[in-house]
């Protein structure tokens, strides 16, 4: 009967868990410490109702929560990782019809894995930071794809889109040259 009990209370944290996770992860960051409270509270009040160690039922509130992040940055690896199939694929194209030589298309992609390294350290920024930090590094961006004879139509500037949703900035789409994914000078910046 206690296991029975057990496994009832483990599902039903999943699934309340699951809701309670889901909540947190939409909210602000000032809004966290008010999330982790209410978690807490969920927590105290399963243990309490079913007669259970809070530490057994936080615990599995926070197994949960670790495999849905392991989940998450899979997903999320996976559709960058399609991202940059289809950039290259484009930047191939580029190739093929005469519009960059190879060596610009492996200058392009050098530049863009170390510019993923400045969207990483941008996470942390307060958004005005964040901001100006974008700005300086959209400069040298132009900076250097003029040095390299490299028009910005072919550079991606900004985060790539998250979760199937596109940023409006720099995003890869048909625009001005004909030339399907990628956008103008204007448009990427």
């Amino acid at each position: 009967m206690k296991l029975n009990k057990t496994l009832f209370v483990g599902a039903l944290v999943a699934v309340l868990g699951a809701g309670a996770i889901g909540i947190g992860t939409t909210l602000a960051a000032q809004e966290g410490q008010a999330q982790e409270g209410m978690i807490s509270g969920l927590v105290s009040a399963i243990a309490e109702k079913f007669n259970l160690s809070s530490d057994e039922v936080q615990a599995v509130f926070d197994e949960y929560h670790e495999v849905r992040q392991e989940e998450m940055q899979v997903k999320k690896d996976e559709i960058r990782a399609q991202h940059e199939a289809k950039f290259e694929e484009r930047l191939a194209q580029a190739v093929e019809d005469g519009e960059l030589t190879q060596a610009q298309v492996d200058a392009i992609i050098e530049k863009m894995a170390e510019m993923r390294g400045y969207m990483e350290e941008f996470k942390d920024l307060t958004p005005e930071t964040r901001k100006d930090a974008m700005q300086t590094h959209v400069e040298e961006l132009r900076a250097w794809a003029e040095e390299q004879n490299i028009p910005m139509q072919f550079l991606r500037v900004g985060p790539p889109p998250q979760n199937g949703q596109h940023s409006g900035q720099g995003e890869m789409k048909p625009h001005g040259n004909n030339r399907p994914g990628f956008n103008t000078q204007e448009e990427a910046l």
